[in-house]
């Protein structure tokens, strides 16, 4: 550890004659290597590395790694991603199993409601009620066509954000 120490501080002396030469001269004898020290350890402050990656897995070197410093590392974590992964895929297919049941039901129970109302209003005509039949068959076509219309308006704009944003051609 001892020997680090002063081989960096060589190395920053070195450093240091090369580009100002004159710079360690004006500084007194016993200060020197205390500069030098303080210099070292900002050096090796300054160098960092910083590794950054997106997905499941790091980089191949970075496995590597793994496998050097954990038995059979690597192996390890690719089970850990896979299990992961599986795990996510079964729950995105539980949730949109989910969601396709829910819009059935729903959709079901929109045609029963449609067909009551029409048959609520056919039988408010046929009993001499025009307004009444009027009304509800207004009512209801009014709704459907509504539901209808926000349903593709909805449609296009879950389109909208799916689509890449256009690349611009420079």
């Amino acid at each position: 550890m001892e020997n680090e120490k002063e081989d960096s501080q060589r190395e920053i002396e070195e450093i240091v004659k090369q580009v100002e030469p004159e710079l360690l001269d004006r500084v007194p004898v016993k200060k020197r290597t205390q500069v030098l020290r303080a210099a070292s350890r900002a050096a090796m402050v300054m160098v960092a590395r910083h590794t950054y990656f997106s997905g499941p897995l790091p980089p191949a070197d970075m496995l590597a790694d793994y496998d050097k410093l954990i038995p059979n590392g690597a192996e390890r974590l690719m089970k850990m991603v896979e299990a992961q992964s599986s795990h996510r895929q079964t729950i995105e297919a539980s949730v949109i199993a989910a969601q396709l049941k829910e819009s059935g039901r729903g959709q079901s129970y929109a045609f029963i409601t449609t067909v009551l109302l029409i048959t609520a209003g056919i039988w408010a005509f046929l009993h001499d009620c025009p307004s009444v039949s009027g009304i509800i068959f207004t009512a209801t076509i009014s709704t459907v066509a509504g539901i209808f219309i926000y349903g593709k308006h909805q449609q296009k704009a879950s389109l909208q954000e799916k689509k890449p944003p256009a690349q611009s051609k420079e």
